[in-house]
């Protein structure tokens, strides 16, 4: 009598915690797993793509120094991005210096704001209305509203192109499908000092890039540019391992068997 109260309380407990034993087990290999999953290969391109392995051979400032806050926005076409099979995430963005610095410099600035959006709008009809450029997506992707100093080195070749060492990584990676539109880079800093990053510096309707700038506080770009020559960082869509689901499949079906041998009892 009781060996078999022992033996029924624990068969309750049984099926009292199977649900638990596979959360637990579900948990367990996804921890495991899960994040060899993750890993993926990452993707990096070049827009304005001609000038990938070359300099622009403009010395001029991207961003000359200031003392207020001054807005720009940047248009990217698709068509340089087309390699990519399907939506990916973009996980940061970076500048090059331009062929004429020769030792690492330093960039200060007050705060800075950056955004991305999927647009309609291309290099030869890009409004100079800021917000006329700016797709239905636009998502905050990093943002510094502290004051902020940084040095970036400058690695490469005597004359460039130099390699993209002002590395800007994203805090909240942007979902991009080059067949919905093309890039817009839209940003906001306040008080910066001179970035010397390789540029084109006159607009060129075979340019798949082109740049506008004006007051941050004003709505209407007053100065237009070629480009400012970015890689971009792509990472594929993580999707789930088909080891974590073989497993959970597994632990879901033992679990099942279980809960029904339970209810015999």
């Amino acid at each position: 009598m009781y060996r078999s109260s022992i033996s029924e309380r624990l068969r309750k407990m049984a099926c009292s915690n199977h649900l638990y034993g596979f959360r637990f087990l579900t948990a367990l290999v996804a921890f495991f797993v899960g994040p060899k999953c993750a890993l993926s290969e990452q993707i990096q391109l070049v827009s304005p793509s001609q000038f990938a392995d070359m300099e622009s051979q403009n010395d001029l400032p991207t961003i000359p120094g200031s003392e207020g806050s001054f807005r720009g926005q940047i248009l990217y076409e698709a068509s340089d991005f087309f390699s990519l099979a399907g939506p990916h995430l973009i996980t940061q963005f970076a500048w090059r210096p331009n062929g004429s610095q020769s030792e690492s410099f330093i960039v200060s600035s007050e705060s800075v704001l950056f955004r991305l959006s999927t647009t309609e709008k291309t290099v030869g009809n890009m409004s100079s209305t800021f917000d006329e450029n700016v797709g239905p997506d636009e998502q905050v992707v990093a943002q510094n509203d502290d004051p902020m100093s940084i040095e970036y080195p400058v690695v490469g070749p005597p004359g460039g192109p130099m390699e993209f060492t002002i590395i800007s990584e994203l805090t909240n990676p942007f979902l991009y499908d080059p067949s919905q539109g093309n890039l817009l880079l839209d940003f906001i800093i306040s008080s910066a000092s001179e970035l010397p990053a390789d540029n084109v510096a006159v607009p060129d309707p075979t340019l798949t890039t082109k740049w506008i700038a004006g007051p941050a506080e004003g709505t209407t770009a007053v100065l237009e540019f070629g480009g400012i020559i970015t890689e971009f960082t792509f990472a594929p869509v993580p999707e789930p391992c088909s080891g974590v689901l073989l497993c959970i499949g597994l632990a879901a079906g033992t679990s099942a068997i279980r809960h029904g041998k339970a209810k015999r009892f």
